[in-house]
């Protein structure tokens, strides 16, 4: 069984941002330094991304910045960490947190702020097993859907920038 791992940008409509109106989403010119040149951000206290996914592993990626504050990982309804995305100075594609070695199955996991500054979500990174005995990961071409236009799926590291894309769908061979 081969495990992979599949990157899903802050944009993808598998991510529910809650409440909407406390999330601003930058793309472009904006947010070139972000993975897709896209992020959402928020400063609103108890604010949440929350996503749902079949795997043994899960890593939230963002900035951390002079000026961003606390942000909470919830995994299964459980606290995982309490951290924050400060930085001395502005760094990019960041890993915020996240967890592995979970029983491979269904997980819901929420990134949420914390209340004292602001955090962006530039994506959300799962680890996945193919639950096929013998079979090569990634043989397939996925038609994009409006779902999968944003996926990326690597079996190396996470934020890895060497995949190779195919109608916005991302992988390694």
């Amino acid at each position: 069984m081969a495990a992979s791992n599949v990157t899903i940008d802050d944009s993808s409509s598998l991510i529910v941002y809650d409440p909407p109106a406390a999330w601003s989403h930058a793309s472009g010119s904006d947010a070139q330094a972000y993975v897709n040149s896209t992020y959402h951000s928020t400063a609103v206290s108890g604010a949440s991304a929350k996503f749902t996914f079949n795997g043994t592993g899960v890593w939230f990626y963002g900035a951390k910045k002079p000026d961003y504050g606390s942000f909470v990982l919830v995994v299964d309804n459980d606290v995982s960490a309490f951290s924050n995305a400060t930085a001395t100075k502005p760094a990019f594609g960041q890993l915020l947190g996240g967890m592995s070695e979970l029983q491979m199955g269904e997980h819901v996991v929420s990134i949420m702020s914390g209340g004292t500054g602001p955090f962006d979500l530039d994506a959300i990174v799962y680890e996945t097993i193919d639950q096929q005995p013998n079979a090569k990961a990634h043989a397939s071409v996925v038609q994009p859907t409006p779902d999968t236009t944003d996926v990326q799926s690597s079996q190396t590291s996470p934020m890895n920038p060497a995949t190779q894309s195919t109608s916005g769908l991302s992988t390694t061979p």
